[in-house]
């Protein structure tokens, strides 16, 4: 059995499934996580945290499916010794809008475009919104709660 994260991912995880929350909230887009996305016929990964339209997510439900579309956003918390780089890989192949690998440890955000550019974040920075969702998020939101650095 795969042990359940723990509590330090747990907390950035649910600050930022708050943040996107509210971010979508009237956009035509939803904040989901922890449910297995269907890529391709081999692929189902489980993102931590993902943004899907209403109407994948709505007819996922209605059909009691995976959501079968890919998603705007991706985010993946990292765990300590943690690759993610080959889900990453999957999931901008597949056509995943962006990917953010949130790194606790650092405090930091790299966020992956299509394109296959990565741009890494500071705390003390701001992430862009994927189009059309509009805004920015404080970096520093995402760590809220946790310990101080050593």
């Amino acid at each position: 059995m795969t042990p359940d994260a723990k509590p330090l991912h747990q907390q950035v995880q649910k600050n930022i499934e708050r943040l996107l929350h509210a971010a979508c909230e009237g956009s035509g887009y939803i904040c989901n996580g922890n449910t297995n996305i269907r890529l391709t016929p081999h692929d189902m990964p489980s993102p931590d945290v993902f943004i899907v339209s209403w109407p994948a997510w709505r007819r996922a439900v209605h059909n009691n499916e995976y959501v079968n579309v890919p998603p705007l956003l991706v985010i993946e918390i990292l765990s300590p010794g943690q690759d993610v780089s080959e889900k990453r890989d999957v999931y901008l192949t597949a056509g995943v809008d962006e990917v953010w690998i949130v790194d606790p440890a650092e405090r930091t955000v790299i966020a992956w475009t299509g394109q296959w550019r990565g741009h890494g974040y500071q705390t003390e920075e701001k992430v862009s919104l994927p189009s059309p969702l509009k805004g920015e998020l404080s970096v520093a939101d995402f760590f809220a709660g946790l310990p101080d650095r050593e």
